[in-house]
């Protein structure tokens, strides 16, 4: 046994016949033998063996793990990946990439992509000795989009409707929880499990007008967040008192002759007053000698008498119709005869005209 040395090498004495030569084994390298390092020798015959050993080069296996649960369609090759902050490398379909490097030490990393958080393991300050291998893994996993949903609701004229008393429904994307859901003054934070364009629509009450933000329809990309309000205002409703008056009898007073009041206030017949919604109007009129009430018709809201209360809810519009007809007078006429003379004549003797 001897240390090896390069040419010309060591010369060794040794008998003739069967001979071997090897060497021990040295991590990180490949040994190879030449021709003349095992057979037979002959005395005075002169042999050179050659071993020669080359360094192992060392292989870097870069994997790619890719997580589309929020929506995101990036593949492997979408994504690239740097080593040592050299060149950009695309990362393979398979999502494998063996590279055979020099023994060093090595780190990886890739350019941010948006809408994706990344994940290393096992790819900073990797050494890797001849003849070894290392292997980092980058994961990438889309980021969830965020769509706030608000409900405000105003009550100017009277209405009580809050926010759980309408019906939310975001379109064209799905979201965590269901897609429908009761507003919320507060907001509601719905985790979108898919992205690209969106639209919010709402129901429920009858009697609210609607607005809305510019967030509540577009398009929407993963990591995003965005805040839709839908805002509902209470519409006062109207009420228009209508006067008919039948002049069938010689009657001659016009429509607005009688002293229409809603709640006490005057009006004129088709005049519209706007209402408080949830408060109770009288409607009523003052007493007309020679007329005599005959209904009210319209809305099913309206009373059925003079005196009568009416109650609207937002957003009502509806008319309630009065109706008199002037009474027929009446004559009675009354004969007296008196017969204190010797007179015969009866009541029936006289014939009376009008």
């Amino acid at each position: 046994s001897f240390p090896g040395v390069e040419s010309p090498g060591t010369t060794v004495t040794l008998d003739g016949g069967s001979y071997s030569v090897d060497e021990d084994a040295f991590t990180g390298y490949a040994k190879s033998l030449g021709t003349d390092c095992s057979g037979t020798i002959a005395n005075g015959e002169s042999k050179t063996c050659t071993i020669t050993n080359d360094d192992i080069s060392p292989q870097l296996t870069v994997i790619k793990h890719v997580v589309n649960d929020n929506g995101g369609s990036k593949k492997a090759e979408d994504f690239t990946f740097k080593v040592n902050n050299g060149a950009a490398v695309a990362f393979e379909a398979d999502g494998q990439n063996d590279l055979t490097v020099s023994a060093g030490a090595y780190s990886v990393t890739e350019p941010s992509v948006t809408g994706y958080t990344t994940t290393y393991d096992n790819c900073s300050n990797v050494v890797i000795a001849n003849g070894g291998s290392a292997t980092c893994t980058i994961s990438n996993n889309d980021d969830a989009a965020h769509l706030i949903v608000v409900k405000h609701v105003v009550n100017n004229a009277g209405g009580t409707a809050v926010a759980s008393n309408f019906t939310m429904t975001i379109h064209d994307v799905t979201a965590t929880g269901g897609n429908s859901f009761a507003g919320s003054e507060a907001g509601i934070d719905k985790t979108l499990t898919t992205v690209g364009s969106y639209s919010v629509t709402e129901s429920g009450l009858t009697g609210y007008s609607p607005s809305s933000s510019a967030d509540c329809s577009g398009t929407i990309a993963l990591g995003q967040t965005k805040t839709c309000t839908f805002s509902n205002t209470d519409i006062a409703p109207k009420l228009t008192l209508v006067k008919e008056v039948g002049n069938n009898h010689g009657g001659t007073k016009g429509v607005n002759d009688f002293g229409l009041t809603i709640g006490g206030v005057s009006v004129n017949s088709g005049e519209t007053k706007t209402l408080v919604s949830g408060t109770s109007y009288v409607l009523n009129e003052a007493v007309s000698t020679g007329y005599g009430f005959d209904s009210i018709t319209g809305n099913a809201k309206c009373p059925a008498t003079l005196g009568g209360t009416v109650t609207l809810s937002p957003g009502d519009d509806i008319t309630c119709t009065i109706t008199n007809n002037d009474i027929q007078p009446k004559l009675t006429i009354t004969k007296i005869v008196v017969n204190d003379n010797g007179g015969t004549k009866i009541i029936s003797d006289f014939p009376l005209f009008v």
